[in-house]
């Protein structure tokens, strides 16, 4: 029998009162982890760890690289060089982001003891793979399927779900993107820009909770999710664990696994409008994307995580 592992996330305060504190489905992405170890391995837990002994209580010990933390990379990578617990890290950026790391050189130094070095998306995988030398695994974060299918709706409202990216805020091409698409139009995400909304979409929600999020997302017709850099897509998976056709840009991993036939180039607005309008006439065609689509999210659920 496979021994079942044990996992950590040395988190800060927000992941550890976040994750300790979620009664319904949790957050798409990073934290999801140890609930993917928590229900399939043998313990999953984001606690703020630094000594050798407490690291040690764990298989795997994994620590989210940002433009902040590397020295609790490298603090960490020392205390567990000779250690069987194992070290598992990745970068919280696409590579079209890498200047947040004013010396990428620095990040072969912080590698060094890392046993598990991982990218959620493969074009950010093969950029560290260059830069590190070594075999960099691609692993996106976790989405609780199990959770989201229990909001999954079978009535769809008529209205397409926009997602809106701060580190990539644009406003007008979402807009261009439907609109001659004879249908309600809502923003999710927006965070106030030089573009004013009101005369664009239907209905603009700022940050508000993710089971806020997923209860617009489940009622949607359709979704759209057009960022045009390298990431693996967390809300294109969260619409296909809920059914809901999006059409994405094709630089969003999850796009080209869950929604191939509604996979475009982000600024191809016309494209866009054409593939809306399309499965707006033709049912048949909307039941057999949202099922493949469905299935396909399986991929990314806790258990083909773990």
């Amino acid at each position: 029998m496979t021994k079942k592992l044990s996992y950590v996330l040395i988190g800060d305060d927000v992941a550890v009162k976040g994750v300790s504190t979620r009664k319904e489905c949790l957050l798409t992405g990073l934290w999801s982890w140890s609930r993917s170890v928590e229900r399939y391995g043998a313990k999953g837990d984001v606690r703020l760890l630094r000594r050798k002994e407490d690291l040690e209580e764990y298989d795997i010990c994994h620590v989210n690289l940002t433009g902040g933390n590397f020295a609790l990379l490298e603090y960490v990578g020392e205390q567990l060089k000779n250690s069987s617990t194992k070290l598992m890290a990745n970068i919280d950026f696409t590579i079209a982001n890498l200047d947040n790391f004013q010396y990428p050189t620095m990040l072969k130094t912080v590698f060094k003891h890392v046993d598990i070095p991982f990218h959620v998306e493969p074009k950010g995988a093969r950029c560290l793979e260059l830069l590190l030398n070594r075999k960099v695994y691609v692993m996106p974060h976790p989405c609780d399927i199990e959770c989201l299918d229990k909001h999954k709706k079978e009535e769809r409202e008529p209205y397409i779900a926009t997602f809106y990216h701060r580190y990539h805020p644009m406003v007008n091409v979402l807009w261009l993107a439907q609109i001659k698409v004879p249908i309600y139009h809502v923003l999710i995400g927006y965070t106030k820009g030089m573009v004013p909304t009101l005369p664009l979409f239907d209905e603009v929600f700022g940050y508000i909770p993710f089971m806020d999020v997923i209860d617009t997302l489940s009622r949607a017709k359709f979704a759209l999710d057009l960022f045009p850099h390298p990431v693996y897509g967390r809300a294109v998976v969260d619409a296909a664990a809920l059914a809901i056709p999006t059409v994405c840009s094709n630089e969003i991993e999850a796009c080209r696994r869950c929604f191939p036939n509604l996979c475009i180039n982000p600024w191809d607005v016309k494209k866009a409008n054409e593939l809306f309008n399309e499965l707006i006439k033709d049912d048949d065609k909307y039941i057999q994307i949202f099922k493949n689509a469905y299935y396909a999210a399986e991929y990314y659920g806790y258990k083909a995580c773990y």
